[in-house]
């Protein structure tokens, strides 16, 4: 009879493995980190957690709710969306550097975002939607030359957008709903995969800068409810082969629409209401 059982193999392999885990100093700091996160936003009171952050009960904190890990066991997702967090985003949190998609999204978080998640070199997508959060725009999400998908909308940043430049690889941007003010930067032609930007609902000032069309990829613009001025730009026309959503609502925007609208060929909503244009929509949408 063989010494140990296969069952007791099986065993002794997974307390093996599981020592082999636990005696990786960045695990052990990873697992700190996240119970910093957890004390931070008022943990004992989130909602729908299924798989506790209790190292009682589950002792990896790989499988934790929210959390996503790689192979090697680094933390590389944290999706909590509407968990009920409430408080701040303690700044060791930055030090999760393998970090690719982080969504804490329609919560109660609040207080400016930590400029440690600067530290995120390799994240593609953040989403901080529908919270509390204050500062100026924060452009140091942008540093990871991989991240194509910011969401701040629906929260309590101000000041102007000019660092929305810096977001040189996003393909989504998403601002609405904030106090941000100052102009759109002409610069936007340097985010040459951007498709979709989302700006309503702020106090943005200044014209749509011409530079605008030059967004090959650019499939949704929307700026309604700010203090925009000036005109349309003439050349919106060369967004033709991209752009299906335009909505310029409630500015303070004059002038004719331009004759080029009827090049958008891909377009299906243009809303320009409550400006000062004159004439009618050219092309199909003009009826």
């Amino acid at each position: 009879m063989d010494k140990y059982s296969p069952s007791c193999l099986v065993v002794l392999i997974s307390i093996l493995l599981l020592s082999a885990v636990n005696a990786d100093p960045r695990y052990d700091a990873e697992e700190a980190i996240l119970l910093q996160f957890y004390g931070s936003t008022g943990g004992n009171n989130w909602v729908g957690v299924t798989n506790k952050w209790d190292l009682a009960q589950n002792p990896n904190h790989c499988s934790w709710d929210g959390i996503l890990c790689d192979s090697s066991n680094y933390v590389q997702s944290i999706q909590l969306s509407g968990y009920n967090l409430n408080g701040t985003l303690n700044p060791s949190i930055g030090n999760l550097v393998d970090m690719t998609t982080f969504d804490v999204s329609e919560n109660a978080l609040y207080g400016p975002v930590p400029s440690t998640l600067s530290n995120w070199i390799v994240v593609t997508d953040i989403n901080l939607a529908q919270n509390q959060f204050t500062g100026s725009f924060p452009g140091f999400l942008c540093g990871s030359a991989s991240i194509t998908v910011l969401q701040i909308n629906e929260n309590n940043f101000n000041g102007d957008i000019a660092g929305i430049v810096a977001c040189t690889s996003i393909k989504m941007l998403d601002i609405a709903n904030n106090g941000f003010s100052g102009t759109i930067p002409p610069e936007i032609s340097t985010i040459p995969q951007l498709q979709k930007l989302y700006l309503d609902n702020n106090a943005i000032t200044g014209i749509i800068p011409p530079t605008i069309t030059n967004c090959p990829q650019l499939r949704v613009f929307t700026a309604s409810n700010n203090q925009l001025t000036g005109s349309i730009p003439p050349n919106i026309g060369d967004l033709g082969p991209s752009l299906t959503y335009w909505d310029i609502s409630s500015n303070h925007i004059t002038g004719m629409i331009p004759m080029t609208v009827s090049n958008l060929n891909q377009l299906t909503t243009f809303l320009a209401q409550g400006n000062l244009l004159r004439g009618p929509i050219p092309g199909p949408l003009g009826g």
